[in-house]
Order: C-alpha cells, then structure tokens, then sequence
C-alpha cells in the first residue's frame, strides 16, 4: 500500500509524508491502528515549503514557449507593417522555418526558391548540405504566413534591382537600395 502510493505521489519528502498518512489512515479504516494519524497532524501544522531549484528555474525559463494565436497573429502583423526592413526576415525564418539565428544570417536570396504559382510556397535550400555527397534533400518549407512575408521583401527588393543583383545579398539585412 505504502509502495503504492509513494510511486503515485512521487519521491519527494512532502510525496513521502503523504504516503505515511494515507497509509495510516488505511490502518485506521481496518482498526490495525488506533489514535490519531502524527503524519496528517504534522502535514497540517507543519507544512513543508519546497526549496528553490536555480538550476530546474534556468531551465524552465530557457525552454521553447508556444506562442498563442493572439500573440502569432500581433507578431505576424507587425512584421508585415516593415517589409522594407528586411530585419523582420529574421523572425520570420525563426518563426516559420525553425532556423536558428546563425543561419538566417547567412542566407543570401539565390538559397530561397520562391514559388510562381503559389505565392505561400517558400522554400530554403541549406547550404551546409548540398555537397554532402548524400541523396537527401535538405530543403525546407518555410509556414504560409511567413512565406508571405518573404515574398513580398523579395518583391520590393526587386523594384530597385535586378534577380542576379538579389542572388548575392543577404536575406537578413536592412539593405533595400
């Protein structure tokens, strides 16, 4: 019973306290024991505070949160209102690609394929993989809402210069004439 429990509850001392109590209380039911339970007495009178873990803390506040739609949809619009600042690419890849910052910042615009006919279709080729001697694609697909958002940088980029001008300038910049 006691066994039990304890693996319900967990192996700290407050779970352990716990496990003697109910464990008590059953003995109690089955008039094994008789008087009062010492462990709910001390659960009630003394309650037990947990210590801080620093580490277990830095580790929470470093893990990946999911953004809410309300915050995804803010994020979204401010990043559409400066699609000059080609910055905001920055996000967006981190956002919609999942690519860590070191490598949007070495993308130049001939590593994204922009779709003709779809204009939610980006893809990034990874540079780091092509010669690899490997059959596999390392390509990825870039979410429709940032996508958009590529799109049209790539599309005012293009009404000051030229395809093979754009080949060669980084994807993450501020650069626009």
């Amino acid at each position: 019973m006691v066994y039990k429990k304890r693996s319900e509850l967990g192996k700290s001392a407050n779970a352990d306290l716990h496990a003697a109590a109910d464990f008590v209380e059953f003995c109690l039911k089955k008039n094994i024991y008789k008087g009062i339970n010492p462990f709910r007495e001390c659960l009630e009178n003394y309650p037990i505070v947990s210590k801080r873990n620093p580490q277990r803390d830095i580790y929470r506040s470093a893990r990946v949160k999911q953004l809410t739609s309300v915050q995804e949809e803010a994020l979204h619009n401010r990043l559409a209102a400066s699609v000059e600042d080609g910055r905001a690419l920055g996000i967006a890849l981190a956002n919609g690609g999942g690519f860590p910052l070191k490598e949007s910042l070495a993308l130049t615009w001939a590593d994204v394929v922009i779709s003709a006919d779809n204009s939610n279709e980006v893809v990034i080729i990874s540079k780091d993989k092509v010669n690899a001697g490997a059959t596999h694609n390392y390509s990825r697909a870039v979410f429709a809402p940032e996508a958009e958002l590529i799109r049209q940088r790539y599309e005012f980029l293009l009404t000051n210069h030229t395809k093979e001008q754009l080949a060669g300038y980084p994807v993450v910049s501020a650069r626009d004439s």
